[in-house]
Formats: structure tokens, sequence, C-alpha cells
């Protein structure tokens, strides 16, 4: 009897450890998942930090050439004010432009030669110039626009709306990129 009575308590505390385990292995669960999503949240503030430092950094010399955007014809403007992007693929795409995200879409090497010697003149910095008569179209691999599977939700320059008149550029800033 004195056994049996051992037997049930240990199997209740047993139990009540069981119960205690799995409440700490939620809990735990619970925790990884709101780290994980932290982090994802500290990745996306560490992109937008670096793009706002970099835009600092050449911002002066992109800001004066931006100015000049009316008076002077042949500038366009930045890729990044050039097309619309849903929101949801904002971060994707920005992070696949890389650095060409802050490059100044221009007529002509002509327009683009202006502008450097303006800014070269005036000791105002560097800015990066994509001159539209002189930047090739790539072209899109067939078995990347038929691609399709859990996760993929496009090449990245058919998640952007642009001008006709930009697809070069777009497809130049973007090539073959997928967005996952």
């Amino acid at each position: 009897k004195k056994k049996k009575d051992e037997f049930k308590k240990i199997t209740l505390e047993l139990n009540s450890a069981l119960s205690e385990n799995s409440s700490i292995a939620a809990q735990a669960e619970n925790a990884r998942t709101k780290t994980l999503s932290r982090k994802e949240e500290l990745m996306k503030l560490q992109a937008k930090s670096n793009t706002l430092r970099e835009s600092v950094a050449a911002g002066v010399a992109v800001q004066k050439i931006l100015e000049m955007k009316d008076t002077k014809r042949g500038i366009y403007g930045l890729i990044s004010t050039l097309g619309n992007v849903k929101s949801e693929f904002a971060l994707a795409l920005e992070v696949a432009a890389g650095g060409r995200i802050r490059s100044i879409v221009v007529e002509d090497d002509k327009v683009a030669s202006e502008c450097i010697k303006y800014l070269k003149d005036n000791k105002l910095g560097i800015a990066t110039f994509i001159p539209m008569n002189k930047i090739k179209s790539v072209s899109i691999k067939p078995e990347l626009r038929n691609l399709k599977s859990e996760g993929i939700r496009g090449l990245a320059i058919d998640l952007v709306s642009y001008d006709h008149k930009f697809e070069k550029v777009f497809s130049y800033v973007f090539e073959n990129t997928i967005v996952v």
C-alpha cells in the first residue's frame, strides 16, 4: 500500500512536471517566434538606415542635379522616383536594385557629362548617371519568366510599374532578379 501511494504521488509529480514542461516549451517557442520577428524588423530598419546614410552622403550632389530638372532638359530623376511599387515589395526591390536605386536617369550621355561637369566645377560631390542612349536592355531568361513555385513572388521588373520609356533602365537595374 505504501508503494502504491508513493507510485501515485510520483505519477502526480510526473504529470505536473510534464505539464510544466509543455508550458515552458510553448513559452520558448513563442519567444523564438518573437525573436525572429524582431530580427527581421531590425534588418529592415538597418537597410533603411544604410539607405538614409548613403543618401545623406550623396544627397547634396543628387539634390543639386534634381533641382536642375526643371531648367535643364533631359534630366528625368532618380530610379527610386521613376517607378511605383507595392509596399510589400518595397524593401525587397530596394535591396535588389542596390546602389543603382540612387542613380539619376538622363536622356543621353551628353546630358550626363554636362551634369558631371556642373558637379565638378561647383565641388558638389558625386552622383551616378544612367544615360538612356547608352543603356542596354537585359533580356529576361524565358525559364525565369515561367518559374512557378510556392514563395516566388515574381521577377523584380514585373513588380514595378513605370513609364514604358524607362523599360531599358529598369531592365538594367533589376536584370533577371527574382523576388521570393
